[in-house]
Parts: C-alpha cells; sequence; structure tokens
C-alpha cells in the first residue's frame, strides 16, 4: 500500500507548478550552455559549422556583446531565451542572415545616397554588396535540435533520478 501512495504522491508532483519551473530551469540552464558552446565551436544549434568572415577574427566574438548578451528565463509555463543590451541591435541579422543589395558610387568610389543619385544626369557606378550569410546561434523557434534534445533529456532523467530515486 505505501508503494501506491508513493506513486500517487509522486504523479500528484509531476503536475505542481514548481516540478514545471524546475524542469524549465533545467532547459534554460542547458540551453544557455549549449548556445555558449556553439559560439567556442562557432557552430549554429545543428552543428553546421557557421560561414568563414574575411577577416581572421573568430566569428561573431569581435566584442563579446551578442555572446554574454544571450539570456534565458523559466517559470512554470515556459523558457524563453533573448538576447539583450546591444545584442539586440544586430542579432536577428546574424540569426537570419540578410540579402545582397546595389549601391550607387560617386567618382571617389564612396556611397551615394540613392536620392542623390536619381537626380544626376549621368550614369552612376553601381556595385553588388553581398549580404550577410545566416550564422545561427539559436534554433528556430518551436524546434529543438537533436544534439540539444538529447542534453535536456539527461539532465531531466538526472533530476528525476534526484527527486524521485532510482537508478
Amino acid at each position: 500500500m505505501t508503494l501506491f501512495r508513493d506513486l500517487k504522491r509522486q504523479l500528484r508532483d509531476l503536475e505542481s507548478p514548481r516540478t514545471m519551473q524546475d524542469l524549465h530551469n533545467i532547459a534554460g540552464r542547458a540551453a544557455s550552455e549549449l548556445v555558449a558552446q556553439g559560439f567556442a565551436q562557432a557552430r549554429d544549434p545543428d552543428g553546421v559549422p557557421w560561414a568563414p568572415t574575411k577577416r581572421r577574427n573568430p566569428i561573431l566574438v569581435d566584442s563579446k556583446a551578442l555572446r554574454d548578451g544571450i539570456r534565458w528565463k523559466a517559470d512554470s509555463r515556459a523558457v524563453v531565451i533573448r538576447t539583450t543590451g546591444k545584442a539586440n541591435e544586430y542579432a536577428a541579422f546574424h540569426q537570419d542572415g540578410t540579402r545582397g543589395r546595389t549601391q550607387p558610387l560617386n567618382k571617389r568610389g564612396r556611397f551615394r545616397t540613392r536620392k542623390s543619385t536619381q537626380r544626376l544626369k549621368r550614369s552612376v557606378r553601381i556595385v553588388y554588396i553581398p549580404g550577410l550569410p545566416a550564422r545561427k546561434f539559436l534554433p528556430r523557434e518551436g524546434a529543438i535540435p537533436a544534439a540539444w534534445a538529447a542534453r535536456i533529456e539527461n539532465d531531466f532523467r538526472t533530476y528525476f533520478r534526484q527527486r524521485y530515486g532510482g537508478s
């Protein structure tokens, strides 16, 4: 009879907001560590290496604002991973990439505004500026990569073993 009572208590505990908050905290902590690992290895959440840059600096770590600006918050309903501070200004460009564009140049090779170019009666040299390739540091919304799912599942198992016992 004691086994049945213990099982009933454990099932009731699983529904509690405290358990859900604990699980969301575990998932948020794991996601934060996985994002940091992605920056260290210059890979997206699916394990694909980021596109190389023309510069010698490590990718996406010039000022470390993006890497250090990623935060997570958890409660009993959800985990939210977001960027904060200076990272908000350009995080979407790195996450999603940008498309290329054309830009008019003046005689000295400096960029002109499109408005000033329209006023000219002569032809203007146009150059193509390639877009920024996507260098994802967070998974797509609603999608959890296999490596992330395995890590979070492992952390959940550890939590349940510690809380309820078992092997």
